[in-house]
């Protein structure tokens, strides 16, 4: 689902792992996902262009950061053409609505906070259709 004006929208839900070429006009949309992961809480993400040459691969652990955000800004290239993919401690909402579900994580002045987010990048054919 994307989010724009405040309105949740669910056109275009099929095509949330897909990105197309620039569209001017285009609307951000942004995907909150509960990411998939194995019995110790791993999560893997992978983003590999059309040509399938290039994959950027993102490891992270659920129990740490349990909400996947992705957000797609499909315009034209001088208007922001992007893409975000975000794992977190919450869904991006404004606070209110985050605390109000119980999402936001607080940290005392003494108390350390580690997450982390291991990434690599393949770049040639033979290494992305194994990683694939």
């Amino acid at each position: 689902m994307h989010r724009f004006s405040g309105k949740l929208l669910t056109k275009g839900i099929e095509q949330y792992n897909q990105y197309p070429g620039p569209k001017p006009g285009s609307v951000e949309q942004v995907y909150n996902i509960q990411p998939l992961a194995d019995r110790s809480g791993r999560a893997l993400v992978m983003i590999r262009n059309k040509a399938a040459d290039r994959v950027v691969l993102l490891h992270f652990n659920t129990h740490q950061l349990p909400y996947l955000t992705l957000w797609k800004n499909m315009a034209a290239p001088e208007d922001g053409y992007v893409m975000g993919i975000e794992p977190g401690t919450n869904d991006p909402n404004n606070r209110r609505v985050e605390r109000k579900s119980g999402r936001v994580s607080s940290v005392s002045p003494s108390e350390r906070y580690h997450r982390t987010i291991d990434f690599a990048i393949y770049v040639g054919t033979p290494d992305v259709e194994q990683i694939a």
